[in-house]
């Protein structure tokens, strides 16, 4: 239910919070023991809210990893459903899409948000709704990605409704 604490939860295992009670710990660790650029480093966190830069579409994926390939990148895009969606697009992955990404949908906006988070190969992940905004097959497509890419992390999945989270 809304305001449950689910954006508490993730912003806990974040590092952005304190509890007040309790401990969030990782690898054993509490995290406001650990050096924050440590943790950050093996952190993927997509929040409820996507936020994309005034920039192409490569390079908002390369923010969080700046020596990706033509190759990955298209490869990611394949597995969020986005390649045909970026195969039209006149400049390919050198669209620009606009000031916080007014250029594309907010499902597309979501999957490139999520990309950002599967590029930086992280050991643990919060996805807050990460199928928001998705229609029903793309949602299943997405899901499936999600599912394969999550073997072997440690990952906190948020959602409203199940219709907004894959299942893992």
């Amino acid at each position: 239910a809304s305001g449950c604490g689910k954006s508490s939860l993730a912003n806990l295992v974040a590092g952005w919070l304190v509890p007040d009670t309790g401990r969030v710990s990782a690898g054993g660790e509490p995290i406001e023991m650990l050096e924050p650029a440590s943790h950050l480093a093996r952190l993927g966190y997509l929040t409820q809210h996507t936020d994309l830069f005034s920039g192409t579409i490569a390079g908002n994926l390369r923010v969080a990893c700046p020596d990706a390939s033509d190759a990955r990148l298209w490869s990611l895009l394949e597995a969020l459903a986005l390649d045909e969606f970026v195969a039209g697009c006149p400049n390919g992955i050198d669209t620009w899409i606009g000031e916080s990404g007014l250029e594309v949908s907010g499902g597309q906006a979501r999957r490139l948000a999520l990309g950002r988070v599967m590029l930086r190969e992280a050991t643990i992940v919060v996805l807050d709704e990460p199928l928001s905004g998705l229609d029903e097959g793309t949602a299943a497509h997405v899901s499936l990605t999600i599912k394969r890419w999550l073997a072997g992390r440690t990952a906190i999945v948020l959602g409203h409704e199940p219709s907004a989270i894959p299942s893992v």
